[in-house]
């Protein structure tokens, strides 16, 4: 089942600064492969299954799954907490920092990775000059209350007028995806770069009617709230779209909205 989108009218309005929440957890559980979330240390396990890894191959540099946040191979203290929650077991070799799981086992490995710092997205107040810490990544920035009525007067002084907002609609069933009810869920906004790849992504969004979206976080909607974090874009062909800069992001909805979106299912 696929999320749609519908983009809207290109308009200026207010962009805000995502959320200072991690959604660690939310990401570690909507991670789509074996993943446990420990409450007690706050800690993200990841056993990365895609490439099998041998003892010289892997290194902290492997653990690149949740992006925004600086992953490293897991310490073999946590082998027993994995185990019992079914991430490793006795068929397959689990490389950790300071040693291994199931050396007998030469068939090829699997890498344990762990995160629970968050990486530092470096913001610019220039909305013609944003930068960020990792380029060609996606900025996720819904309204913020706080930061609205700046920003809107910001984006009006510098004439940015190229925002395009894309209305996020959930589908019962997705595996991607929850919402508490079947209202609309938020609005993404996201700042082509003058002179980037963003401009030519930013022509081929506005050609597209219908584009599928994969949400790897958790969304509810009680009393108008909607909490989203990591998030990847997918055209019609399912070609992922690149863009900027990602973070976790938090709306409230309120008196600052997207003024002139229509949102269809």
């Amino acid at each position: 089942m696929r999320l749609l989108l519908i983009f809207s009218t290109l308009a200026v309005t207010v962009y805000g600064w995502g959320s200072s929440g991690s959604y660690l957890n939310d990401k570690c559980h909507s991670y789509s492969g074996l993943s446990h979330f420990d409450t007690k240390t706050g800690t993200c396990y990841i056993l990365d299954i895609n490439e099998k890894h041998s003892k010289d191959s892997v290194s902290d540099k492997t653990c690149k799954h949740l992006q925004g946040y600086d992953g490293k191979l897991a310490n073999k203290d946590a082998a027993e907490l994995l185990k019992d929650e079914g991430i490793i077991n006795d068929k397959r070799q689990s490389f950790f920092k300071n040693g291994v799981v199931n050396s007998a086992n030469s068939d090829g490995g699997a890498a344990v990775c762990q995160y629970n710092k968050k990486r530092n997205l470096i913001y610019s107040f220039s909305l013609k000059k944003h930068s960020s810490f990792r380029k060609r990544r996606t900025l996720a920035v819904p309204h913020d209350d706080s930061h609205a009525q700046k920003l809107a007067a910001l984006a009006q002084s510098e004439g940015a007028d190229d925002f395009f907002y894309i209305g996020i609609r959930s589908l019962q069933g997705s595996s991607k995806f929850e919402s508490a009810d079947n209202t609309p869920s938020d609005y993404f906004r996201f700042l082509p770069r003058q002179g980037g790849f963003l401009d030519d992504v930013g022509s081929r969004v506005k050609s597209l009617a219908v584009a599928a979206l994969a949400l790897s976080s958790k969304s509810t909607n009680p009393e108008g709230l909607g909490t989203f974090g990591y998030m990847e874009a997918f055209d019609g062909n399912n070609v992922k779209l690149p863009f900027i800069c990602q973070t976790s992001a938090q709306h409230r909805y309120g008196s600052v909205v997207v003024p002139y979106s229509t949102l269809s299912s």
